[in-house]
C-alpha cells in the first residue's frame, strides 16, 4: 500500500523484504529519506500495537481546536450532545457563520480520522450553517468539551 499526500508518503508491505525493495527504488528516482515507523500523518497520531496493528488517534489535534477557538474544558461532557438542547428556535442571537463554519469544519475532520462517536451531533450541527445561532455556538462547544474530555479514545 503506498499513500501520497503532496510530498508526504507512507507505504505499508507485508514483507520487510518487499519495503526494503521500494525505497530503494524511490532513493534512485527521487532524494528521499526514510524516517522509519509512521508517528503521525494529517492530524492522526499513529501507534503501533503489541499485536501488530495500529491505533489511531487525534489527541493533538483536539487539543489545539480547544486553544484555536477559545473553548474552556471547564464543564466535563460525557455525550457528544447535551439533552434538551433547543436547537430549532429562531430566537437565539446570530452568530458569524464563518466562524461557525470553521468550527463544524474541524469537528468533521475529527469524524473522518477516529472519531466517528460524533457523526450524528455534527451531521446535525452542520445543518445549521447557513443561519447559525449562539445556541448551536453553544452545542458545538459541547461537542468539542465531549472530545477533550475523551482525547484518549480512538
Amino acid at each position: 500500500i503506498v499513500g501520497v499526500y503532496v510530498d508526504d508518503v507512507i507505504v505499508a508491505f507485508r514483507k520487510s523484504s518487499d519495503h526494503a525493495w521500494f525505497i530503494e527504488k524511490m532513493k534512485a528516482r527521487f532524494d528521499i529519506r526514510d524516517l522509519g515507523d509512521i508517528k503521525e500523518c494529517l492530524g492522526l497520531q499513529v501507534h503501533r500495537t503489541p499485536h501488530g496493528g495500529y491505533k489511531l488517534n487525534q489527541e493533538k489535534y483536539i487539543v489545539r481546536l480547544m486553544d484555536k477557538y477559545n473553548v474552556l474544558e471547564s464543564k466535563r461532557c460525557y455525550t457528544p450532545r447535551s439533552a434538551g438542547a433547543q436547537l430549532y428556535k429562531d430566537d437565539s442571537p446570530k452568530i458569524n457563520p464563518t466562524l461557525y463554519r470553521g468550527m463544524v469544519g474541524a469537528l468533521i475532520y475529527l469524524t473522518t480520522g477516529s472519531r466517528p462517536d460524533i457523526c450524528e451531533a455534527v451531521s446535525l450541527l452542520a445543518s445549521f450553517s447557513n443561519d447559525p445561532r449562539k445556541v448551536h455556538k453553544r452545542q458545538v462547544e459541547h461537542v468539542m468539551k465531549y472530545l477533550y474530555n475523551t482525547r484518549h479514545y480512538s
